[in-house]
């Protein structure tokens, strides 16, 4: 799991397991798991938390091949992630927008993003 668990509450910890399990199989699922984790965080109001949940919805929205959504989401979970100490969630986060790039032809652009996505997995 890429967020530590800076002592997140039992309820989180399950959430965000389930989350990654189920992310590789978009479903309904994955929604309702996102939206459980976004109640818990209201009191948080956790960065590192924030960046997991949108970066989550980002992959499954990346899953359908929903562009707009993606881009949407992905743009939310930079912001908080990079206000957080998770750079390997902010790595795959970039790595993220590198495929969408090289996927519409802009590989200048892929190469710029992977390359920001891999200073922060050699920082870490």
């Amino acid at each position: 799991m890429s967020t530590k668990n800076k002592g997140y509450s039992e309820e989180i910890i399950t959430l965000m397991s389930d989350i990654q399990n189920s992310v590789y199989m978009p479903s309904k699922r994955v929604f309702v798991l996102l939206k459980q984790l976004e109640k818990c965080n209201e009191t948080l109001k956790d960065n590192d938390l924030y960046g997991f949940i949108y970066y989550n919805y980002a992959r499954d929205y990346s899953f359908k091949e929903n562009h707009k959504e993606l881009i949407k989401h992905l743009t939310k979970a930079l912001y908080y992630l990079l206000r957080s100490d998770d750079k390997e969630l902010l790595a795959r986060a970039y790595n993220i927008f590198a495929v969408e790039a090289s996927k519409n032809g802009c590989l200048e652009i892929a190469y710029e993003y992977l390359s920001i996505a891999r200073s922060y997995v050699e920082e870490d």
